[in-house]
Protein backbone atom coordinates (compact mmCIF):
# COMPACT_ATOMS: atom_id res chain seq x y z
CA UNK A 1 0.00 0.00 0.00
CA UNK A 2 1.18 3.53 -0.54
CA UNK A 3 3.09 4.83 2.44
CA UNK A 4 1.34 8.15 2.72
CA UNK A 5 2.04 8.70 6.38
CA UNK A 6 5.69 8.72 5.43
CA UNK A 7 4.82 11.23 2.73
CA UNK A 8 3.26 13.60 5.22
CA UNK A 9 6.34 13.50 7.41
CA UNK A 10 8.59 13.97 4.40
CA UNK A 11 6.75 17.10 3.31
CA UNK A 12 7.20 18.60 6.75
CA UNK A 13 10.87 17.73 6.97
CA UNK A 14 11.61 18.94 3.45
CA UNK A 15 10.25 22.35 4.33
CA UNK A 16 13.05 22.84 6.83
CA UNK A 17 15.97 21.24 5.03
CA UNK A 18 15.78 22.06 1.31
CA UNK A 19 16.15 25.38 -0.50
CA UNK A 20 13.00 27.47 -0.35
CA UNK A 21 12.21 27.28 -4.08
CA UNK A 22 11.45 23.57 -3.90
CA UNK A 23 8.71 24.17 -1.36
CA UNK A 24 6.21 25.00 -4.10
CA UNK A 25 3.66 22.50 -2.87
CA UNK A 26 3.94 23.89 0.64
CA UNK A 27 2.82 27.45 0.11
CA UNK A 28 3.93 29.45 -2.95
CA UNK A 29 4.65 29.27 -6.67
CA UNK A 30 8.37 29.02 -7.46
CA UNK A 31 9.70 30.82 -10.51
CA UNK A 32 11.21 28.99 -13.47
CA UNK A 33 14.65 30.28 -12.44
CA UNK A 34 14.22 29.02 -8.89
CA UNK A 35 13.10 25.61 -10.08
CA UNK A 36 16.08 25.37 -12.43
CA UNK A 37 18.43 26.23 -9.57
CA UNK A 38 16.91 23.62 -7.29
CA UNK A 39 16.98 20.96 -10.01
CA UNK A 40 20.65 21.66 -10.60
CA UNK A 41 21.46 21.66 -6.89
CA UNK A 42 19.71 18.37 -6.33
CA UNK A 43 20.77 16.75 -9.61
CA UNK A 44 17.11 16.44 -10.60
CA UNK A 45 17.08 16.62 -14.38
CA UNK A 46 13.33 16.29 -14.92
CA UNK A 47 14.16 13.26 -17.04
CA UNK A 48 11.07 11.81 -18.63
CA UNK A 49 11.47 8.09 -18.22
CA UNK A 50 8.87 7.35 -20.85
CA UNK A 51 6.05 8.80 -22.88
CA UNK A 52 4.11 6.03 -24.51
CA UNK A 53 0.77 6.79 -26.12
CA UNK A 54 -0.57 3.29 -25.71
CA UNK A 55 -2.69 1.40 -23.25
CA UNK A 56 -0.72 0.60 -20.15
CA UNK A 57 1.67 3.55 -20.31
CA UNK A 58 5.25 2.81 -19.29
CA UNK A 59 4.91 -0.42 -17.36
CA UNK A 60 4.49 -1.08 -13.67
CA UNK A 61 7.06 0.04 -11.13
CA UNK A 62 7.26 -1.38 -7.62
CA UNK A 63 3.68 -1.85 -6.45
CA UNK A 64 2.15 0.84 -8.67
CA UNK A 65 -0.08 -1.56 -10.57
CA UNK A 66 -0.97 -3.49 -7.42
CA UNK A 67 -2.50 -0.43 -5.78
CA UNK A 68 -4.23 0.52 -9.04
CA UNK A 69 -5.81 -2.93 -9.03
CA UNK A 70 -6.94 -2.36 -5.45
CA UNK A 71 -8.50 0.97 -6.41
CA UNK A 72 -10.46 -0.74 -9.17
CA UNK A 73 -9.14 1.52 -11.91
CA UNK A 74 -7.65 -1.34 -13.92
CA UNK A 75 -10.69 -3.59 -13.80
CA UNK A 76 -8.49 -6.41 -12.51
CA UNK A 77 -8.80 -8.13 -9.16
CA UNK A 78 -5.69 -7.70 -7.00
CA UNK A 79 -3.36 -10.70 -6.91
CA UNK A 80 -1.41 -9.43 -3.90
CA UNK A 81 -2.09 -7.38 -0.80
CA UNK A 82 -0.10 -4.14 -1.21
CA UNK A 83 2.23 -3.06 1.56
CA UNK A 84 1.21 -0.77 4.39
CA UNK A 85 -2.51 -1.24 4.99
CA UNK A 86 -4.61 -2.13 8.01
CA UNK A 87 -8.24 -3.07 8.59
CA UNK A 88 -9.50 0.45 9.27
CA UNK A 89 -7.57 1.82 6.31
CA UNK A 90 -9.55 -0.31 3.88
CA UNK A 91 -13.00 0.95 4.88
CA UNK A 92 -12.92 3.81 2.40
CA UNK A 93 -11.63 1.60 -0.42
CA UNK A 94 -14.43 -0.88 0.26
CA UNK A 95 -16.98 1.85 -0.46
CA UNK A 96 -15.84 1.92 -4.08
CA UNK A 97 -14.29 -1.50 -4.75
CA UNK A 98 -15.49 -4.10 -2.26
CA UNK A 99 -14.70 -7.04 -4.56
CA UNK A 100 -11.16 -5.81 -5.12
CA UNK A 101 -10.58 -5.25 -1.44
CA UNK A 102 -11.75 -8.74 -0.53
CA UNK A 103 -9.47 -10.24 -3.18
CA UNK A 104 -6.50 -8.26 -1.84
CA UNK A 105 -7.16 -9.27 1.76
CA UNK A 106 -7.12 -12.94 0.74
CA UNK A 107 -4.01 -12.61 -1.44
CA UNK A 108 -0.38 -12.98 -0.34
CA UNK A 109 1.37 -9.80 0.73
CA UNK A 110 3.45 -8.02 -1.87
CA UNK A 111 7.20 -8.30 -1.45
CA UNK A 112 8.38 -5.54 0.88
CA UNK A 113 9.20 -2.42 -1.08
CA UNK A 114 12.74 -1.04 -0.73
CA UNK A 115 11.44 2.49 -0.20
CA UNK A 116 8.34 1.58 1.75
CA UNK A 117 7.47 1.44 5.42
CA UNK A 118 5.13 -1.35 6.49
CA UNK A 119 2.09 -0.28 8.42
CA UNK A 120 2.42 3.38 7.47
CA UNK A 121 -1.28 3.60 6.71
CA UNK A 122 -2.39 2.44 10.14
CA UNK A 123 -5.10 4.72 11.46
CA UNK A 124 -5.98 6.21 8.09
CA UNK A 125 -9.54 4.98 8.30
CA UNK A 126 -9.98 6.82 11.58
CA UNK A 127 -8.49 9.96 10.06
CA UNK A 128 -11.04 9.85 7.27
CA UNK A 129 -13.98 9.41 9.60
CA UNK A 130 -15.14 6.40 7.65
CA UNK A 131 -16.01 4.50 10.80
CA UNK A 132 -18.93 6.91 11.24
CA UNK A 133 -21.81 6.53 8.74
CA UNK A 134 -22.23 9.55 6.51
CA UNK A 135 -18.75 10.94 7.10
CA UNK A 136 -15.77 10.98 4.78
CA UNK A 137 -14.52 13.26 2.00
CA UNK A 138 -17.01 14.61 -0.57
CA UNK A 139 -17.15 12.44 -3.67
CA UNK A 140 -19.55 14.18 -6.06
CA UNK A 141 -18.66 16.87 -8.58
CA UNK A 142 -20.06 19.33 -11.10
CA UNK A 143 -18.55 20.51 -14.38
CA UNK A 144 -19.06 24.26 -14.69
CA UNK A 145 -16.44 24.98 -17.33
CA UNK A 146 -16.90 26.41 -20.80
CA UNK A 147 -17.15 24.30 -23.94
CA UNK A 148 -13.82 25.19 -25.49
CA UNK A 149 -12.39 23.06 -28.29
CA UNK A 150 -10.09 21.36 -25.80
CA UNK A 151 -10.92 20.78 -22.15
CA UNK A 152 -8.30 19.68 -19.63
CA UNK A 153 -9.77 18.39 -16.36
CA UNK A 154 -6.86 18.68 -13.94
CA UNK A 155 -6.48 17.28 -10.41
CA UNK A 156 -3.88 18.93 -8.18
CA UNK A 157 -1.62 17.13 -5.71
CA UNK A 158 -2.01 16.53 -2.00
CA UNK A 159 -1.86 19.68 0.18
CA UNK A 160 -2.09 22.02 -2.81
CA UNK A 161 -4.54 24.90 -2.56
CA UNK A 162 -6.68 26.58 -5.21
CA UNK A 163 -8.64 24.93 -7.97
CA UNK A 164 -5.53 24.01 -9.97
CA UNK A 165 -3.03 23.78 -7.14
CA UNK A 166 0.15 25.82 -7.13
CA UNK A 167 2.60 23.71 -9.14
CA UNK A 168 1.78 21.83 -12.34
CA UNK A 169 -1.78 23.07 -12.85
CA UNK A 170 -1.02 26.79 -13.13
CA UNK A 171 1.86 26.08 -15.52
CA UNK A 172 -0.42 24.13 -17.86
CA UNK A 173 -3.09 26.81 -17.63
CA UNK A 174 -0.63 29.59 -18.45
CA UNK A 175 1.16 27.70 -21.21
CA UNK A 176 -1.73 26.33 -23.25
CA UNK A 177 -2.97 28.47 -26.15
CA UNK A 178 -6.40 29.81 -27.04
CA UNK A 179 -8.83 26.98 -27.59
CA UNK A 180 -7.88 25.24 -24.34
CA UNK A 181 -9.48 25.53 -20.94
CA UNK A 182 -8.04 23.95 -17.80
CA UNK A 183 -10.68 23.11 -15.20
CA UNK A 184 -9.60 22.11 -11.71
CA UNK A 185 -11.10 19.22 -9.77
CA UNK A 186 -12.37 20.71 -6.46
CA UNK A 187 -11.61 17.70 -4.30
CA UNK A 188 -10.34 17.61 -0.73
CA UNK A 189 -6.59 17.41 -1.38
CA UNK A 190 -5.48 15.88 1.90
CA UNK A 191 -3.70 12.75 3.03
CA UNK A 192 -7.02 11.07 3.72
CA UNK A 193 -7.61 10.88 -0.03
CA UNK A 194 -4.20 9.31 -0.49
CA UNK A 195 -5.05 6.63 2.04
CA UNK A 196 -8.11 5.86 -0.10
CA UNK A 197 -6.03 5.67 -3.31
CA UNK A 198 -7.56 8.82 -4.82
CA UNK A 199 -11.03 7.29 -4.97
CA UNK A 200 -13.08 10.11 -3.37
CA UNK A 201 -11.45 12.70 -5.64
CA UNK A 202 -11.74 10.29 -8.52
CA UNK A 203 -15.51 10.28 -8.15
CA UNK A 204 -15.57 14.09 -8.17
CA UNK A 205 -13.55 14.06 -11.40
CA UNK A 206 -15.69 11.25 -12.81
CA UNK A 207 -18.82 13.36 -12.40
CA UNK A 208 -17.08 16.29 -14.07
CA UNK A 209 -16.02 14.09 -16.98
CA UNK A 210 -19.50 12.64 -17.43
CA UNK A 211 -21.06 16.10 -17.42
CA UNK A 212 -18.44 17.67 -19.70
CA UNK A 213 -18.96 14.89 -22.25
CA UNK A 214 -22.69 15.62 -22.36
CA UNK A 215 -22.44 19.39 -22.20
CA UNK A 216 -19.66 19.75 -24.78
CA UNK A 217 -20.19 17.10 -27.49
CA UNK A 218 -17.66 18.64 -29.88
CA UNK A 219 -14.81 19.16 -27.42
CA UNK A 220 -11.71 17.04 -26.97
CA UNK A 221 -11.42 16.12 -23.30
CA UNK A 222 -8.14 15.42 -21.53
CA UNK A 223 -7.72 14.07 -18.00
CA UNK A 224 -4.63 15.15 -16.13
CA UNK A 225 -3.28 15.18 -12.60
CA UNK A 226 -0.24 15.41 -10.39
CA UNK A 227 0.59 13.02 -7.53
CA UNK A 228 -2.72 12.12 -5.85
CA UNK A 229 -4.23 13.82 -8.89
CA UNK A 230 -2.67 11.10 -11.02
CA UNK A 231 -4.63 8.45 -9.15
CA UNK A 232 -7.72 10.62 -9.47
CA UNK A 233 -7.26 10.81 -13.24
CA UNK A 234 -7.06 7.02 -13.53
CA UNK A 235 -10.08 6.53 -11.29
CA UNK A 236 -12.16 9.18 -13.04
CA UNK A 237 -11.78 7.58 -16.45
CA UNK A 238 -12.20 4.03 -15.14
CA UNK A 239 -15.41 4.81 -13.25
CA UNK A 240 -16.89 7.16 -15.87
CA UNK A 241 -19.84 6.33 -18.11
CA UNK A 242 -18.80 4.39 -21.20
CA UNK A 243 -19.70 7.21 -23.57
CA UNK A 244 -17.75 9.73 -21.51
CA UNK A 245 -14.75 7.41 -21.37
CA UNK A 246 -14.73 7.22 -25.16
CA UNK A 247 -14.46 11.01 -25.29
CA UNK A 248 -11.16 11.13 -23.41
CA UNK A 249 -8.48 12.06 -25.94
CA UNK A 250 -5.57 11.36 -23.57
CA UNK A 251 -4.61 10.96 -19.94
CA UNK A 252 -1.51 12.89 -18.81
CA UNK A 253 -0.14 12.24 -15.33
CA UNK A 254 2.82 13.56 -13.34
CA UNK A 255 4.48 11.70 -10.47
CA UNK A 256 1.77 9.06 -10.77
CA UNK A 257 1.45 6.45 -7.99
CA UNK A 258 -0.40 4.23 -10.49
CA UNK A 259 2.40 4.46 -13.06
CA UNK A 260 2.11 1.89 -15.83
CA UNK A 261 -1.35 0.68 -14.89
CA UNK A 262 -3.95 0.36 -17.65
CA UNK A 263 -7.33 2.02 -17.23
CA UNK A 264 -10.44 -0.11 -17.37
CA UNK A 265 -12.32 0.29 -20.65
CA UNK A 266 -9.94 2.94 -22.00
CA UNK A 267 -7.78 2.40 -25.08
CA UNK A 268 -6.42 5.90 -25.60
CA UNK A 269 -3.04 7.45 -24.80
CA UNK A 270 -1.72 7.34 -21.24
CA UNK A 271 1.18 9.78 -21.10
CA UNK A 272 3.25 9.40 -17.95
CA UNK A 273 5.87 11.84 -16.68
CA UNK A 274 8.10 10.61 -13.87
CA UNK A 275 11.23 12.40 -12.74
CA UNK A 276 14.28 10.27 -12.15
CA UNK A 277 14.37 9.34 -8.48
CA UNK A 278 10.66 9.93 -7.82
CA UNK A 279 9.67 6.95 -5.69
CA UNK A 280 6.02 7.95 -5.74
CA UNK A 281 5.95 6.48 -9.24
CA UNK A 282 6.65 3.07 -7.71
CA UNK A 283 3.54 3.16 -5.54
CA UNK A 284 5.55 4.16 -2.46
CA UNK A 285 4.80 7.71 -1.47
CA UNK A 286 8.23 8.75 -0.28
CA UNK A 287 8.30 12.41 -1.25
CA UNK A 288 11.64 13.95 -2.17
CA UNK A 289 12.97 16.68 -4.41
CA UNK A 290 12.22 14.73 -7.59
CA UNK A 291 8.51 14.55 -6.78
CA UNK A 292 8.32 18.30 -6.24
CA UNK A 293 9.97 19.28 -9.53
CA UNK A 294 7.41 18.93 -12.31
CA UNK A 295 6.84 22.60 -13.11
CA UNK A 296 9.84 23.11 -15.38
CA UNK A 297 10.82 21.17 -18.49
CA UNK A 298 8.41 18.34 -17.71
CA UNK A 299 5.36 20.59 -17.70
CA UNK A 300 6.59 22.21 -20.90
CA UNK A 301 6.82 18.77 -22.52
CA UNK A 302 3.23 18.07 -21.48
CA UNK A 303 2.08 21.33 -23.03
CA UNK A 304 3.72 20.33 -26.30
CA UNK A 305 1.96 16.96 -26.20
CA UNK A 306 -1.41 18.58 -25.56
CA UNK A 307 -0.91 20.92 -28.49
CA UNK A 308 -0.17 17.95 -30.76
CA UNK A 309 -3.31 16.16 -29.63
CA UNK A 310 -5.55 19.24 -29.72
CA UNK A 311 -8.65 19.63 -31.83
Amino acid sequence: MLNYLTAGLSLISLASCVPAPIQGSLGFIPSAEQIAAVEAANNVTAKILAIQERLGGVGCAGQSCDIADLAGSTGRLPKVKPEGGGTSDFKCIAKYNEAGLQAALKAPSVKKQPNGVSGAMMGAGHAMGNLIPGFGPPDTGTFSGSCTKNIVIFAKGTTEVGSLGITVGPVLNAGLPHGFSVVGVPYTADLAGDYCLGLPGGMVARDMLNQAAKKCPDAKIFMSGYSQGGMISHNAVAYADEEARKRVAAVLVFGDPFQGAPIKGYNGPIITYCNEGDYVCTGNFVVGAAHLSYTGSTAMAAIRELKKLAA
